[in-house]
């Protein structure tokens, strides 16, 4: 009998133990997903001298040490949103040759937008990067996402700018006709 009860405890041990393990790792597959990863942005086409090859958080925190920040409330957001990154002007003339005359965003899924001088001179192009003082998740459209700031440029028409808005960018090419 005590080998049938040692027999039987060590199952339920067993399962008990195989159960706790599933679920732990059940549990620890989310919170991996989470952890913030090094995403980069690769730059390309009419780069200045010194410009890196690739961006990463890391590198637009040390190169632009005073982040713009702007409110938006968008229809997608359940609240607003803070955004902070650096202005598509700032980056042109720190990372582009002189001649400029557009910019290519390119999206992990190959959506593409295209970018005149006015965007980044008038308009205030922003490559946001931070969401209420935090990294924006790749869930959310991020890591990189270009936005727009309607508040401070009213004149900008939402139906023609929504679609400049590149969420999950992955490439910037600065263009010379």
């Amino acid at each position: 009998m005590r080998t049938v009860s040692a027999i039987v405890a060590g199952v339920f041990v067993a399962r008990t133990w195989f159960a706790m393990s599933v679920n732990t790792a059940a549990l620890a597959a989310p919170l991996a997903q989470s952890r913030p990863r090094t995403h980069t942005i690769e730059l390309d086409g009419a780069l200045a001298p010194d410009a890196p090859r690739a961006l990463t958080v890391d590198r637009l925190t040390r190169d632009f040490p005073r982040l713009t920040k702007f409110v938006i409330g968008l229809w997608q957001e359940e609240a607003p949103q803070t955004l902070e990154g650096v202005l598509l002007k700032d980056l042109v003339s720190r990372y582009a040759a002189p001649g400029i005359t557009s910019v290519s965003i390119v999206a992990t899924n190959e959506y593409t937008s295209t970018f005149l001088p006015a965007d980044w001179q008038k308009n205030g192009a922003l490559l946001a990067f931070k969401s209420n003082g935090v990294l924006i998740p790749t869930r959310m459209r991020g890591t990189f996402r270009v936005a727009f700031d309607y508040a401070a440029h009213p004149k900008l028409e939402a139906d023609i700018f929504d679609m400049k808005w590149v969420w999950q960018v992955k490439k910037i090419t600065f263009l010379t006709k």
